[in-house]
């Protein structure tokens, strides 16, 4: 009789330890204060998350309460004992003061839920600060990477050579598939060609292949000198006399783009001021090398409101660049918040170049 007993608590205890067993969340400092740092900068942390449990933990849901926040999360599945980092960042571009932003876990952690619609609340994480409002003169990486326009050459390497938009890159029209397999699929994309004969079908091409906001310049670069003259042109020595390009349709529904629209909504002039050696290892696309001491005098042919965005490598001398008397003339010129460091902190080589 003893005998038995001793085995029906046996059984009862196992089965009053399985029933217990279970996976358990566990992040040591789950609030992270990143002290004061200047608007447009991330702010970025890593958690560590741990399985403090006897059972296979599965995150089963990242959320976040903003979306200015990122999260990566190497794996969602831990064993007893294991971590994983939780890599978390914070945009703050457009904000002022003390800010808080939360990343919500859920897993099959008994105590949190794996379903929104549950009454238990997640696991949560908060990343939070004070923003101190940034310069008149800067730019975060965030507004750049929202205006920043790719502009296409289509036309034959010597052509461009000879003359070309400001900030257009160089890719005949027979090298387009290849070079663009670089860019993301979002990106905003102008193409433009001699007289608008070519670039019509290969941005019809660019949408198949799923960049929907691939544009093409009505008329190519023969409408701009009939508007434009040799504005925002390089070399300035082109002859546009006598350019004259016949009327050609413009179908809301189509993908041209009138040179006016995007002569005052979309120009944009990117200058890298580093030295020549720095720009050849990197740089961003579309960007123009000019030394700081040039700027100005290579600036003076072009409008008063040119929008152009100076950037260095960290911005120190850009700031200081943008702030010199002989640029005061112009009212649309900004230094990049952090330079090329914070821009590949923030967005990898999303439009970067780099020497091969």
């Amino acid at each position: 009789m003893r005998r038995l007993a001793f085995v029906v608590l046996a059984v009862c205890l196992a089965s009053a330890f399985a029933a217990h067993a279970a996976p358990a969340m566990y992040v040591e400092e789950p609030i992270y204060d990143f002290g004061e740092t200047i608007e447009g900068y991330a702010a970025e942390h890593t958690f560590t998350i741990q399985n403090v449990g006897d059972e296979m933990l599965e995150i089963t849901l990242v959320r976040i309460s903003c979306g200015c926040t990122k999260t990566q999360l190497e794996t969602k599945f831990l064993q007893p004992g294991e971590s994983v980092t939780l890599g978390v960042s914070v945009n703050t571009t457009n904000f002022s003061g003390y800010i808080s932003k939360s990343v919500y876990l859920y897993s099959n952690d008994p105590k949190y839920a794996d379903s929104t619609e549950s009454r238990l609340a997640p696991y949560t994480l908060k990343i939070a600060g004070t923003v101190v409002r940034a310069q008149e003169y800067h730019i975060s990486t965030y507004d750049l990477n929202y205006d920043y326009t790719v502009l296409i050459d289509l036309r034959d390497a010597d052509t461009y050579a000879s003359g070309h938009l400001l900030g257009a890159i160089s890719v005949p029209q027979e090298e387009l598939g290849a070079a663009i397999e670089a860019l993301p699929l979002d990106a905003w994309i102008v193409l433009y060609d001699q007289d608008g004969s070519v670039a019509p079908a290969a941005a019809q091409a660019l949408d198949a292949q799923g960049f929907y906001t691939a544009w093409y310049l009505l008329g190519g670069i023969d409408a701009w000198y009939a508007s434009y003259g040799n504005e925002f042109v390089s070399p300035m020595t082109v002859s546009s006399e006598g350019v004259s390009p016949g009327a050609q349709p413009c179908d809301s529904e189509e993908q041209c783009m009138r040179v006016q629209r995007f002569h005052d909504n979309y120009f944009m002039l990117l200058i890298d001021q580093r030295d020549a050696t720095a720009y050849a290892a990197s740089h961003l696309l579309g960007a123009i090398n000019v030394p700081s001491t040039e700027i100005a005098e290579w600036l003076s042919p072009l409008p008063r409101d040119v929008y152009v965005v100076i950037y260095d490598q960290a911005s120190l001398a850009s700031d200081a660049t943008v702030q010199r008397n002989e640029l005061q003339r112009y009212t649309n010129i900004s230094s990049l918040l952090g330079g090329l460091n914070e821009w590949i902190r923030e967005y990898g080589d999303r439009f970067v170049v780099t020497a091969e």
